[in-house]
């Protein structure tokens, strides 16, 4: 599973476009899932123009509203229904990690 969060990125080109979407139809063929998270309406709006959320499925891809990682939150809470009760030996089961400088982030 890879859950890239997105919330800085801006202005997506064509060629962005193209190579985001060449990388997801690679890691689709491999076999690993792919949530967006972080996902600004601009964004979106150029995802969703040339495919990618609909290669991915609205449900992968985890829009950012108002509530302070709520987009990367909801991303992590998919994953662990998706799990269900089989989660690796090495899973956090929904622990956070917070770093000194103020950054958080998951293992699944």
């Amino acid at each position: 599973m890879s859950v890239p969060r997105l919330q800085h990125v801006r202005n997506l080109d064509a060629v962005c476009l193209h190579k985001l979407g060449s990388s997801l139809d690679r890691s689709q063929a491999s076999g690993i899932k792919v949530l967006l998270t972080g996902i600004r309406d601009d964004v979106f709006t150029a995802l969703n123009a040339v495919g990618i959320v609909e290669k991915l499925g609205e449900t992968q891809v985890f829009r950012e509203n108002q509530q302070l990682w709520s987009a990367t939150m909801g991303a992590v809470s998919w994953t662990y229904q998706q799990l269900g009760n089989n989660p690796c030996s090495h899973c956090l089961h929904g622990e956070s990690v917070r770093e000194s400088d103020g950054e958080m982030f998951f293992m699944i």
